[in-house]
């Protein structure tokens, strides 16, 4: 197989992020979906029943399982950030409902056209672990 990129330097998270998954690697994209996981269940922690369906949604080892099969795409993923969304509005103050809006008005149709081919993942040996964003993320890379 061929040498994988490094990411030109000085670039943003968002553009590492980008790029980290344009060449199959997940191990970012993982780390912040159970960092944005755990922040949003944080912020009604007198409602478990809440973190018990985040967990459910975004389900780390689900989504290790798609992205190595191919089975996470575009769409998929938009789905996951509207979801997400759709929480954040139900928990933050109805003011900041319309610059959510715009927000999501802007961002998931980027996501939803995104039109990278999807790569080959590139996934860590299952009981492998990496260091992750905030620690050590087991089992994806």
């Amino acid at each position: 197989g061929g040498r994988e990129e490094e990411p030109p330097p000085a670039i943003s998270f968002w553009e590492l992020l980008a790029f980290d998954m344009y060449q199959g690697r997940y191990l970012r994209v993982l780390a912040l979906t159970s960092e944005l996981r755990d922040a949003v269940a944080a912020l009604a922690p007198h409602r478990p029943e809440l973190r018990a369906e985040l967990c459910e949604r975004l389900d780390l080892a689900l989504l290790v399982q798609a992205l190595a099969h191919g089975a996470l795409d575009a769409h998929a993923l938009a789905d996951l950030v509207a979801y997400v969304l759709d929480k954040l509005k139900t928990l933050q103050a109805p003011s900041r409902d319309a610059a959510a809006q715009a927000w999501a008005d802007q961002i998931l149709p980027r996501i939803r056209n995104c039109d990278a081919p999807p790569p080959a993942p590139t996934l860590l040996k299952p009981g492998q672990a990496r260091e992750g964003a905030r620690g050590v993320v087991r089992g994806f890379a």
